[in-house]
């Protein structure tokens, strides 16, 4: 009875992948407050073009996101993908920082973001390669937290250097890239895992085909992408209301902070009670912020960022866990990549509907729209939930 014991050890992989994660997300944070700043702020981009900038950035992230976990199943290896995908990230941050208009944002962004999809379905294949499927909640949610405990650190030195440095935001993005190379030196330490062990009355690896449960949870999740358009559209939001640059970024960091703190346990306790319950519980304070940010003034700002990063610790591991646990165990590459390129594709839809409704509709409208389609993806997950039970 002793293999019905539940794990308590995170494998090592995950640990080491997770302080990769902990410096390319100091990176990436240290200049995601100051993306929106720059673009419209100093380069005097309109905001639908910040809304083309991260939607482009994100659906890259998402169709690169299919590509490498489909092809790192089929050449039986995951690694080659982290290493080149945290270097071409690094390559991405100075590369923005010389940027003299938007256009130049986009390529610098979209080479930053190619490597986040390169990496991003073959790094958590190799999570969901070694981790037991029953404590896969409580793995994401570790490796989320490390994430997001360097992006806290990340905001935290991006909001002192915006302080320090405004107007002349490019320097953030060139100290940006010390950390991204830390990252990137670390992924050397890894060893390629070979995947769990095929069942032999399954079929042959890579033809296993995807499940009904799969496939569910992947139309459930897409709908709420497109209501989950990028977080730069909050922080504008927040400026729009009164805030400083400083006050911004500050904002950014409570987020980040409790989506820090909260990850690891959340992820635990979908281990216990389920992963729709957490997500749906997730899902309804995404709604709630959406409306706060809609309707409510600059005071109802910080309450409703740490609502934020507690939504963002209820959904983001814990949605990747679910879909590890309905994936075929020889495929879990394609399927990683599969659910990052359809989710992304859609949330490069909301990014794109967001600004364009922002500048001709009114900024309070991206956020009722947002906040709508939220409950309408809780009502889904619900009937995915009746339908899998039943």
């Amino acid at each position: 009875m002793a293999d019905d014991a539940l794990p308590q050890t995170i494998p090592p992989e995950v640990r080491t992948l997770s302080w990769v994660s902990f410096f390319a997300d100091v990176s990436s944070e240290m200049i995601y407050p100051a993306i929106p700043l720059f673009v419209v702020g100093v380069l005097m981009a309109p905001a639908r073009v910040l809304g083309v900038i991260e939607g482009v950035a994100e659906g890259l992230v998402s169709v690169m996101k299919g590509w490498a976990g489909w092809h790192s199943d089929k050449m039986g290896r995951r690694l080659p993908y982290v290493h080149w995908g945290y270097g071409l990230a690094a390559i991405g941050k100075p590369l923005m920082g010389l940027a003299t208009a938007w256009p130049m944002v986009l390529v610098a962004r979209g080479v930053d973001r190619f490597g986040k999809g390169i990496r991003g379905s073959a790094r958590d294949a190799m999570i969901a390669d070694v981790v037991d499927d029953r404590i896969a909640g409580r793995a994401f949610g570790f490796h989320r937290a490390m994430d997001t405990s360097g992006a806290l650190v990340g905001v935290l030195i991006g909001t002192f250097l915006i302080s320090m440095l405004q107007p002349n935001l490019r320097l953030v993005f060139y100290i940006a890239t010390i950390p991204a190379v830390i990252a990137v030196a670390i992924t050397f330490v890894l060893r390629e895992h070979a995947p769990k062990p095929h069942p032999a009355e399954a079929a042959p690896p890579g033809d296993e085909p995807f499940s009904k449960s799969f496939y569910g949870a992947l139309v459930v999740m897409s709908i709420f992408a497109i209501a989950n358009s990028s977080d730069a559209f909050l922080l504008l939001r927040a400026k729009d209301l009164g805030f400083s640059h400083t006050e911004v970024a500050l904002s950014y960091a409570l987020f980040t902070f409790v989506y820090a703190i909260l990850s690891y346990p959340l992820g635990a306790l979908s281990d216990r009670v389920g992963r729709v319950p957490v997500l749906a519980a997730g899902w309804v304070a995404y709604a709630l912020v959406y409306l706060g940010f809609a309707s409510l003034g600059s005071s109802a700002v910080w309450p409703l960022m740490a609502i934020y990063g507690a939504y963002m610790s209820a959904t983001d591991g814990v949605g990747k866990s679910l879909v590890s646990k309905v994936s075929p165990k020889s495929r879990k590459g394609a399927a990683m990549g599969v659910f990052g390129m359809v989710v992304g594709l859609c949330t490069l839809v909301g990014s794109v509907l967001a600004g364009v409704v922002w500048d001709s509709v009114g900024h309070a409208a991206p956020f009722y729209i947002g906040a709508a389609l939220a409950a309408v993806s809780v009502a889904a997950l619900g009937v995915y939930a009746k339908i899998e039970h039943a």
